[in-house]
């Protein structure tokens, strides 16, 4: 999935992006189906919630993968991410209908009982995959990590409590997650060291899982230099983490550097008045009414404008005062208080601001971008799916007119297949992405910060007429680039005749939109 909000039984996602035309400034709602198993694009099953779905896959591989073979998947549920959908009889169920409302508690109720329909349905299918494993493979070698990737959000029925804050904020309630590991294999580590079942508060990161599970499986040395430790000795005995800070997050310098780091027991957060997310919605929606992209200079005053002027900086024990709070009133100030500016703890002060400066130096140039590519990634030039929309060179696959060889014609080519011109469809031009959520970004991957990164292994080709499939030099480039307005002329009359009408009649409002200069 690219989008992450596509509809839980359709797969469709829906977005909106701004097309600068002759007719105008226009406000246009696209959609697409967005769902993949890897590379292979998967028509929509509307019988079934998307759990049930990625469940019923998953299953299937297990059982027809001989149980002598190592199997090691990902299963990664939408659930219980927005849109808030839910089966009938999860919804139902006593345990989600018995939520009331709590004057105390800011959160919406009526998602909150679709969240726990949800949450009971990932519950159940765990369950499900757990029994499928004893009954077709050794429970007795198998090692499950079950994790969530980020906080909830109030507004679509999740509480973080007791901690601060929320999805997108780098409070506690943001990033501190509950995550378990089970399975035979563990539990036989276990008793091996008489350690019981208990609750960790050791200091652990998302990156630890995979190290960990290539120092189990014998893969210690390709693990070195990668961000993550090994810490199978810290879950099986129940011992102090061999990790000792956590880059909880750095943005960029085009979102005000803000983010946080904890080192030991102590958090540092530098925050402004807007989170990533808010912001670049602010800015693109302020973006979306100019004529004209207008200079990054003028784009940076928009973001500084929607973060505000000056930054707030907090510094907690998040030992003794996990919930972050910053009002006092309690004897043990580190329990209740911000101790950033507090003489006592000037040095911890220091010491975790030199060291979020050192990693800030260390991270690479985002390449996120003010840029006008929603009509460029839209699933009507892409078989009616979400899918990669720039090539490995940033070049659009829609300005150059090729087809990406993904099972689909984009409508400026003749031939669809994969760039030989012999309509094979055979090509695997599918390059990996991780979900970032915004529907239009379709094959980036999104960090907290807003970066951009845009998928490395698509396909694609240039072509000397807008008619052939054949690659042209990459010296031809630069010439193809200053035709592209042209060639989008030709392509009214070229469509594949598997354009639909809807797509004829989007590109021709597309067409003032493709200024390559400024992609």
């Amino acid at each position: 999935m690219y989008t992450g909000d596509a509809d839980h039984y359709t797969q469709v996602a829906s977005s909106r992006v701004w097309i600068r035309g002759s007719e105008g400034l226009q406000d246009v709602s696209v959609s697409g189906v967005d769902q993949r198993n890897g590379s292979a694009r998967l028509q929509p099953d509307s019988t079934l919630h998307s759990t049930e779905r990625y469940t019923s896959i998953l299953e299937g591989v297990i059982r027809s993968t001989p149980p002598s073979v190592p199997l090691f998947a990902v299963l990664a549920y939408q659930a219980v991410h927005f849109p808030m959908q839910v089966d009938t009889d999860l919804y139902t169920d006593a345990r989600c209908q018995s939520i009331v409302e709590d004057r105390l508690i800011d959160v919406d109720v009526d998602n909150r009982k679709i969240v726990c329909g949800m949450l009971l349905g990932v519950d159940r299918s765990v369950a499900s995959i757990c029994d499928t494993i004893k009954d077709t493979r050794s429970w007795d070698d198998t090692l499950i990590f079950f994790i969530s990737d980020n906080g909830g959000d109030p507004r679509w029925g999740s509480l973080n409590l007791p901690f601060r804050g929320h999805k997108d904020e780098v409070w506690e309630g943001g990033v501190r997650v509950p995550a378990f590991a089970a399975g035979g294999f563990l539990q036989r580590a276990m008793e091996a060291a008489s350690t019981q079942p208990y609750v960790s508060e050791a200091l652990m990161h998302v990156t630890d899982v995979p190290v960990t599970l290539m120092h189990l499986v014998g893969l210690g040395d390709d693990a070195v230099g990668l961000d993550g430790f090994d810490q199978w000795d810290a879950i099986v005995r129940d011992t102090e983490s061999v990790r000792t800070e956590v880059v909880i997050n750095i943005n960029s310098a085009t979102f005000r550097n803000g983010g946080a780091i904890r080192v030991g027991d102590y958090k540092l957060i530098l925050e402004w008045n807007a989170t990533v997310h808010d912001t670049v919605s602010e800015v693109m929606s302020l973006l979306a009414e100019s004529e004209t992209l207008p200079s990054e200079e003028y784009i940076q005053a928009l973001v500084q404008q929607a973060m505000g002027s000056e930054s707030k900086k907090y510094l907690f024990n998040v030992a003794m005062n996990p919930s972050e709070v910053f009002e006092g009133g309690c004897e043990e100030k580190e329990a209740c208080t911000s101790l950033y500016n507090d003489p006592e703890f000037e040095d911890i002060r220091v010491v975790l601001q030199e060291r979020y400066d050192e990693v800030a130096r260390e991270a690479l140039d985002p390449v996120f971008k003010w840029q006008d590519d929603g009509p460029l990634a839209s699933p009507y030039l892409f078989g009616g799916f979400w899918t990669e929309w720039r090539d490995s060179n940033d070049d659009p696959f829609a300005v150059y007119g090729l087809s990406d060889a993904r099972e689909s014609c984009t409508v400026f080519v003749t031939g669809c297949g994969d760039g030989d011109g012999d309509g094979d469809k055979n090509g695997d031009g599918d390059g990996d992405s991780t979900t970032n959520g915004n529907g239009v970004a379709a094959s980036t991957s999104t960090s907290t910060d807003g970066t951009l990164s845009h998928s490395p292994n698509a396909r694609g080709g240039m072509t000397n007429d807008i008619s052939s499939p054949d690659y042209v030099p990459m010296s031809m480039r630069a010439f193809l680039g200053a035709i592209a307005v042209l060639a989008v002329l030709f392509a009214a009359h070229r469509a594949h005749t598997r354009s639909r009408d809807g797509e004829r009649a989007f590109l021709k409002q597309a067409t003032g939109n493709f200024r390559y200069e400024a992609l």
